[in-house]
């Protein structure tokens, strides 16, 4: 996955396909909670208790591993920087996958007025 680039303070909706790291065939996400979690680069802790986003995606087609990845204002008005990324699957509270590490770059906008 390449990096994904998000405007600072902006609504973000993207459609992506979760597929099983194995075989590279679409996940069944049906009945599963999926996490989209972004992390500081040197944030290595084994919990998420300091990822700058936390996100529970909406699986779309459920049987085709399409979700869609939304993303308030709120989640991203974060400092500009690069951050490391994943998306995990749990069905029943045991991880089904989850993607490989991929990237998301937060850059700034030029207008901060609102009117």
């Amino acid at each position: 996955m390449e990096t994904l680039e998000i405007k600072r303070g902006n609504p973000l909706t993207a459609i992506a396909t979760l597929t099983y790291t194995a075989t590279g065939e679409p996940m069944d996400l049906t009945d599963c909670v999926v996490l989209f979690t972004a992390k500081e680069m040197d944030d290595n802790a084994l919990d998420d208790d300091d990822a700058v986003i936390k996100s529970e995606l909406t699986p779309s087609e459920p049987a085709n591993g399409i979700m869609i990845i939304s993303l308030t204002a709120e989640d991203t008005a974060v400092p500009l920087k690069l951050y490391k990324c994943d998306i995990r699957a749990y069905k029943e509270g045991e991880l089904q996958d989850n993607t490989n590490i991929f990237y998301i770059e937060v850059k700034g906008i030029v207008t901060e007025r609102t009117s």
